[in-house]
């Protein structure tokens, strides 16, 4: 977690920590979460790919709305269920 590593997200380490802990590089690493800012971004800037998790219902504050990078459906998507993320990464080979 962001606590554990003594960082917050955005910031890298987080996120280079938990590769670490994974024992892989983090663009072997897929990252879901529901803040652009924070897990997108901190994500993308790490070389990993991510999915931004937008359940019904979630409202994002405009600074976070304004931080959307464009599309790149190789890099990043936007999910609404936990099974489009499954089909999503199906799609990218992570699972079969």
């Amino acid at each position: 977690t962001a606590a554990d590593a003594g960082a917050e997200k955005p910031a890298a380490t987080p996120f280079l920590q938990a590769a670490a802990a994974a024992g892989c590089h983090p663009a072997a690493i897929v990252h879901v979460g529901d803040s652009i800012q924070n897990d997108l971004l901190g994500a993308l800037r790490c070389g990993m790919r991510a999915l931004l998790l937008t359940r019904d219902g979630l409202k994002r504050a405009p600074a976070d709305e304004q931080a959307r990078p464009p599309a790149d459906d190789e890099r990043w998507r936007e999910v609404r269920t936990l099974e489009e993320a499954e089909q999503v990464l199906r799609e990218w080979g992570e699972i079969s």
